[in-house]
């Protein structure tokens, strides 16, 4: 007996793409993309000060991840920047959680320089809600400190010298407003420290003391390994940097007498005559 097969119907080629095209739109939905919302950041200078104070020109913003299930090598941070006098900063299309708020204030004169800051304050933690735009607690800026620099170059007659070719061992340095006024900063750099790209040593400043609008006087007192005076101090004067600058002394040590170099040699009148601080 013959058999009958029923007759195939061809579906349209336009609507087979048609069809597919709906069903990966469909999974997309279903699989689900990242929920995201917009977050607005409002800032503002501490005490009331303004921008013009400060010669803050633009504010940059960094949205940390937080969170017990946020895993620090994997999170992703949103960074975004506003003109100080806008007072804000926005965030569009970002993940729904929540963030700390890291904030820097660039110098009018040199885009480079954080002159202001928030390490200070408590830390503002934003919550990103999705499809919603949210706004922030306020965050404030208050003046970054100085960093103090100091390069210092050792020979023995004519000869560039190491620090075992020398009895000196340590740089005990300390800042001040004045010769007569409390420390700003102290520290005493070891003979050997490790210097940054440009062979300066970086004095640390865990707790921001460094004030770059009071900083003016600076004395240097060569030390052996046990902390006994080598030779006699130096002084250094300068004009307060402002916040966030740079105080760079340099001076150089030739067969165990010491020297400040550069701009700021003779800065401090009377010269130095004593030998210890």
């Amino acid at each position: 007996m013959p058999t009958f097969h029923a007759p195939r119907h061809r579906i349209p080629r336009a609507l087979s793409s048609l069809a597919l095209l709906l069903g990966v739109a469909s999974q997309l939905q279903c699989g689900g993309a990242d929920p995201v919302g917009n977050l607005t950041v409002p800032f503002q200078m501490r005490n009331g000060l303004s921008c013009a104070d400060f010669g803050v020109a633009d504010v940059t913003m960094k949205l940390v991840p937080t969170g017990e299930d946020v895993d620090p090598e994997l999170q992703v941070t949103v960074e975004g920047d506003a003109s100080c006098e806008a007072g804000e900063v926005t965030f569009s299309n970002i993940a729904v959680g929540q963030y700390r708020v890291e904030a820097t204030g660039n110098a009018t004169d040199d885009a480079g320089i954080t002159v202001v800051d928030n390490i200070d304050d408590d830390a503002v933690v934003a919550e990103v809600l999705e499809e919603q735009d949210a706004e922030s607690g306020v965050v404030v800026l208050g003046p970054a400190p100085a960093t103090l620099r100091l390069y210092w170059g050792l020979r023995v007659g004519t000869k560039q010298a190491m620090c075992s070719d020398v009895d000196t061992k340590k740089f005990f340095v300390s800042v001040g407003a004045t010769k007569t006024s409390s420390a700003l900063l102290e520290h005493e750099f070891g003979c050997g420290d490790q210097a940054d790209d440009d062979l300066y040593h970086v004095a640390p400043d865990a707790d921001r003391t460094l004030d770059g609008e009071q900083a003016a006087y600076a004395l240097i007192q060569p030390r052996d390994a046990a902390g006994s005076a080598t030779g006699d101090y130096m002084e250094v004067c300068f004009a307060p940097p402002g916040h966030g600058r740079s105080i760079e002394i340099d001076f150089d040590c030739v067969d165990g007498v010491c020297a400040i170099t550069g701009d700021l040699a003779g800065s401090c009148d009377p010269e130095p005559t004593g030998t210890t601080p």
